[in-house]
């Protein structure tokens, strides 16, 4: 890769405000790791700087080296300002995506959903509890059906109450006995027991 007189120039000015940077950096007191990601970051640059004034360097070494320098500063972006990278900053990641790259900024990233193991197994669990409480919801739906279709039907007392065929009062209320009173009970308690699952099946999907 050969350069002008005139580029050559600017990468040595470059260079020595880099270097006086970095014997600053390293003379100061460090209380935490940012001033030593900018010296890894410092480094990074002028290492690659000295190879573009070399004239027998590849390009392959040249865009490896670019992009060590563009992981450096990408550090110091996602730790120390908050994964915001400044406008110079970007066009160094967008070149170094054009050579082959991706970089991407912490805000920038794609948010994964990244589930524990112990999630994971809950939310197992939880899936079987769905399917075993949809099955007995599907079998006892048709049996809840069953009994009050089973059920004796009221319509002969209440007219012969009102012809007074029978010895019934229309105000009489005679209590349930034998199978009748066992029909009403079983069919309550299924009644009852097919709400809860539903609940249970609406609660689980909710939550889930």
């Amino acid at each position: 890769m050969s350069l002008s007189v005139t580029q050559i120039r600017q990468i040595n000015r470059l260079g020595k405000s880099i270097n006086q940077r970095q014997r600053e950096l390293r003379q100061s007191t460090r209380i935490n790791e940012y001033p030593n990601r900018l010296i890894n970051y410092g480094d990074a640059v002028s290492n690659y700087l000295d190879l573009l004034k070399k004239p027998n360097v590849s390009n392959y070494t040249l865009i490896n080296h670019f992009h060590e320098s563009a992981k450096a500063g990408l550090k110091i972006v996602n730790n120390n300002l908050n994964g915001r990278p400044t406008n110079i900053f970007r066009i160094v990641i967008a070149a170094d995506y054009a050579d082959g790259h991706r970089l991407v900024p912490k805000n920038h990233a794609p948010k994964v959903n990244k589930l524990t193991n112990s999630k994971r197994i809950k939310n197992k669990m939880t899936q079987k509890k769905t399917v075993v409480l949809f099955c007995i919801s599907a079998i006892y739906a048709p049996l809840v059906i069953g009994l009050v279709i089973a059920q004796p039907s009221k319509q002969s007392d209440t007219m012969d109450a009102l012809t007074e065929s029978s010895d019934h009062n229309l105000f009489d209320q005679a209590k349930a006995k034998g199978k009748k009173l066992f029909l009403q009970r079983i069919t309550l308690l299924s009644f009852i027991f097919l709400c809860v699952t539903l609940l249970l099946i609406n609660y689980y999907v909710r939550n889930n």
